[in-house]
C-alpha cells in the first residue's frame, strides 16, 4: 500500500484537489481500498480533505505542506535515479527499463 500512497501524491502535485472517484479511477484501486489508503496519507499529515467551495456534496484531497516537500524529495530521488540509469545504461537503454518498469508497475497483481 506504500507505494500507492506515493503514486496518490504524485497525482496531486499539480495542486489541484481531486476526488476519491477521480483517483479511484485513474489508479483503478477499489474505493474500499483508496479509503484505507487516502485515510493513513491523512494520519501521516501528507494530505487533506476538503469540502469543494462549489459543490459541498464533494470533497477533494490535495497535498499538504508536509506532502508537498515530501513529493519534493521524491522527484528530486527520481531525477536521480534517472540519471544514474542514463550514464550506467545509456539514453536508450534507460529508457526501455523505464518504461519496462512503468508496465510491471501497472500489472494487475
Amino acid at each position: 500500500a506504500a507505494i500507492e500512497g506515493w503514486r496518490i501524491l504524485g497525482m496531486l502535485r499539480g495542486g489541484d484537489g481531486l476526488t476519491m472517484s477521480d483517483i479511484s479511477s485513474a489508479m483503478s484501486i477499489p474505493p474500499p481500498t483508496l479509503t484505507r489508503i487516502v485515510d493513513k496519507l491523512v494520519e501521516g499529515g501528507f494530505v487533506i480533505r476538503r469540502v469543494d467551495a462549489a459543490d459541498r456534496r464533494r470533497v477533494l484531497i490535495y497535498l499538504s505542506a508536509r506532502g508537498k516537500t515530501k513529493v519534493r524529495k521524491l522527484v528530486k530521488q527520481e531525477a536521480l535515479v534517472k540519471a544514474a540509469l542514463v550514464e550506467e545504461l545509456g539514453e536508450d537503454a534507460a529508457v526501455g527499463f523505464i518504461r519496462a518498469l512503468a508496465r510491471v508497475g501497472d500489472l494487475p497483481l
